[in-house]
């Protein structure tokens, strides 16, 4: 496996590079943790990368909310994730300000199954 910055962001002993994540497992749930978090527009370079999800932390709580959200994750794991990832199930619930997210997914480099949580508030 090929080596690859961690995140969030850490100088690595010598203080002269940043410290590198061996662990591929680890390295894509924090990929998927970046990508479901960061709202499109927030990164200069890469306007339309993120997922934007906490837009709809206002938005009434609703099966229609939930299947957005749920198309939202999809669609973006897709998009920048394909490569590392495959999904194979995406949950969502939540109340008022507060969405909860469950993404099962598995490695295409060995085929495990690791599962992505979070939970989003205002």
């Amino acid at each position: 496996m090929r080596k690859a910055i961690r995140f969030p962001f850490a100088l690595g002993a010598s203080l002269r590079s940043f410290d590198q994540e061996r662990d591929h497992a680890a390295y894509v749930d924090q990929l998927m943790r970046q990508l479901l978090l960061t709202r499109p527009g927030e990164r200069i370079h890469r306007a339309n990368f993120g997922s934007g999800i906490a837009a709809l932390l206002f938005m009434p709580t609703s099966r229609g909310t939930a299947g957005l959200v749920k198309s939202l994750v999809w669609r973006a794991v897709d998009r920048y994730l394909d490569d590392y990832v495959i999904i194979e199930r995406v949950a969502v619930d939540g109340e008022p300000g507060t969405i909860r997210i469950e993404v099962i997914y598995r490695l295409r480099a060995d085929g495990s199954e690791r599962v992505f949580r979070e939970e989003i508030t205002q």
